[in-house]
């Protein structure tokens, strides 16, 4: 790979990790199996996250990239995510959003368990590291429109 190109990469990954509050490294082994593409997966989840958001004016953006190990490794080096580099190893993407939300970690647990090719590893949620343990206790927290109802039914 020519130096520039490595260049872009690594400033791709440090936005990435950086910049959204959600990421999650997974493997995705036999991603191909019964013509399953990657881009059929990321439609999967498109259509997900638009039918749980339809009412709402501004939906989250939820992006998948395969990724280099070896450059995401590097970009991490020094960073306070440098846990996440014994993550990456084999065929890895990443799932990343602008939304961290229970509601956001319910949509992709959904879409997970229709995508039995794709293991969950680890990642960050709202700039916390999380294991998949973690990520699966998320989604058993209150979304924000039932802490709203509880909130105003209390009153």
């Amino acid at each position: 790979m020519k130096k520039q190109k490595k260049h872009l990469l690594y400033q791709e990954y440090n936005e990435i990790i950086n910049k959204h509050p959600l990421v999650l490294v997974m493997h995705y082994n036999n991603l191909v199996n019964n013509y399953i593409s990657l881009e059929d997966t990321k439609v999967e989840l498109n259509n997900l996250m638009k039918s749980y958001y339809q009412n709402v004016e501004t939906q989250p953006s939820v992006c998948i990239k395969v990724i280099k190990n070896s450059l995401i490794k590097h970009t991490i080096k020094n960073t306070r995510f440098s846990l996440l580099s014994s993550l990456f190893a084999g065929p890895t993407l990443l799932l990343y959003s602008n939304t961290a939300s229970v509601e956001m970690a319910k949509i992709i647990l959904q879409w997970k368990s229709m995508n039995s090719h794709l293991q969950f590893l680890g990642g960050k949620f709202d700039n916390e590291l999380i294991s998949i343990s973690d990520f699966v206790d998320i989604t058993q927290l209150p979304s924000q429109k039932e802490h709203v109802l509880f909130q105003t039914i209390s009153l």
